[in-house]
């Protein structure tokens, strides 16, 4: 009965790990979605970076 018990439990954490990581694997896809949807709609701003031809903001 021990050697069962032992393999159900096994299995149950085996069971609850892969809920958790599909759960997980959800949620960063709805946030995957929500960033592009948002990066989407957001303006473009000029960049600050000057390699990439933007300007610098300096303050005195």
């Amino acid at each position: 009965m021990d050697a069962v018990t032992s393999t159900l439990q096994a299995q149950s954490r085996t069971v609850a790990t892969e809920v958790s990581a599909r759960m997980l694997r959800a949620q960063l896809d709805d946030q995957q979605t929500r960033a592009a949807q948002l990066l989407a709609v957001l303006p473009s701003a000029p960049s600050s970076d000057p390699g990439r031809g933007g300007r610098v903001d300096t303050y005195a």
